[in-house]
């Protein structure tokens, strides 16, 4: 922001029209319509020019566009903790496709309105607050010929991760999904009880550098659940497919996948 240097007037100086407009000459020669003013104020989008190759900031906007979804869908928990499971919900997908060069950047967001619903029975035990880690997962998946398959650098969430067995994921592999609590476990006088909370909204992201070209037929948002942290024994952090009585579920609606691909230089 431009700075205005001036000699300020104050309360009980006597002033002449001259030394008035001198004030109003300073204010107006600090904002003048020059290159650097307009620079320095103003937002530079010649990176969003489409039929350009390259941008001042040497980032090219190639595509982008939004995906919305008002379809309710529920996912329903798993009632056990091995193999097999039910199969992953889908919540939303869209079929456009995009073609990606060598190197060029992608993200997507995505935005869910989620409702999670169930009682005190199992995995909830109320004696105490480890309930709270309690979720369901949803993730990115991407469609480039072979049907849908997670997205680089996030895996489907059944993976073996620890050797009880417990199935789930490790964190450092899950880079592009949603965690959503599934209750608020609380004490009150020694005792534990949970509740559940009305409609709220999660977020998520995914960015991507390509490493070599790619068509996207599709991107779409599955999910699966119910999951609980865990400390493997390969000394990772994970979340894990627990045991579910079958009386737990999330509804997920208003459902919002906003896609963007980007272009160096």
């Amino acid at each position: 922001m431009s700075i205005i240097s001036n000699t300020q007037i104050q309360r009980g100086d006597k002033i002449t029209s001259t030394d008035l407009n001198q004030q109003f000459t300073d204010v107006n020669s600090a904002f003048p319509l020059s290159e650097i003013n307009f620079a320095q104020e103003s937002v530079d989008l010649p990176q969003f020019l489409t039929s350009n190759t390259n941008g001042k900031s040497d980032i090219v906007l190639i595509d982008m566009n939004k995906y919305s979804s008002a379809s309710s869908v529920t996912i329903q928990d798993d009632t056990t903790s091995i193999p097999g499971f039910l199969s992953k919900t889908v919540l939303m997908s869209q079929a456009v496709a995009y073609s990606v060069a060598s190197n060029d950047l992608i993200r997507c967001y995505w935005h869910l309105q989620v409702e999670p619903a169930g009682d005190s029975s199992a995995p909830i035990d109320n004696v105490n607050l480890n309930d709270n880690g309690l979720c369901w997962v949803a993730w990115l998946e991407w469609d480039i010929g072979a049907g849908y398959v997670p997205v680089p650098n996030q895996v489907d969430m059944v993976q073996l991760v620890g050797a009880n067995p417990d199935y789930g994921a490790n964190v450092e592999d899950m880079n592009a999904c949603t965690l959503i609590q599934h209750t608020l476990v609380h004490a009150h006088s020694g005792a534990y009880t949970n509740t559940y909370s009305q409609a709220f909204s999660v977020y998520g992201d995914w960015f991507y550098k390509a490493d070599a070209p790619v068509t996207i037929l599709g991107l779409r948002l599955v999910a699966r659940g119910m999951f609980k942290p865990l400390w493997t024994s390969a000394n990772k952090n994970a979340v894990r497919i627990v045991a579910s009585s079958g009386n737990h579920s999330c509804d997920v609606d208003a459902m919002e996948l906003g896609y963007i691909q980007m272009r160096s230089k």
